[in-house]
């Protein structure tokens, strides 16, 4: 080889390390876009996850409370078969 292609060589080794390097660079990007996307979804699946679960909650503690509600009047009611009980004994 010539003292003139050595430059030359060297000089098409680095634009091929740098289109490489861009190449890879885009890559990695469009990789992390990607999994920034992913990320969202799953968030927003989560947070439509909790909304359900909060509602359900909601629903559960007004059926807890109509129950109580019954259970003290069955105690009421009960208590007083029971002393109607005593009174006819």
């Amino acid at each position: 080889m010539t003292e003139h292609e050595w430059p030359e060589v060297i000089g098409a080794i680095g634009v091929f390390a740098l289109l490489i390097g861009v190449v890879l660079s885009l890559i990695w990007r469009s990789a992390f876009i990607k999994r920034v996307k992913l990320q969202y979804r799953h968030d927003e699946r989560y947070k439509e996850l909790a909304a359900k679960a909060e509602e359900s909650q909601v629903r559960v503690a007004e059926q807890l409370a109509v129950l109580n509600e019954r259970l003290a009047r069955l105690e009421t009611s009960s208590a007083s078969i029971e002393e109607t009980l005593k009174v006819v004994e």
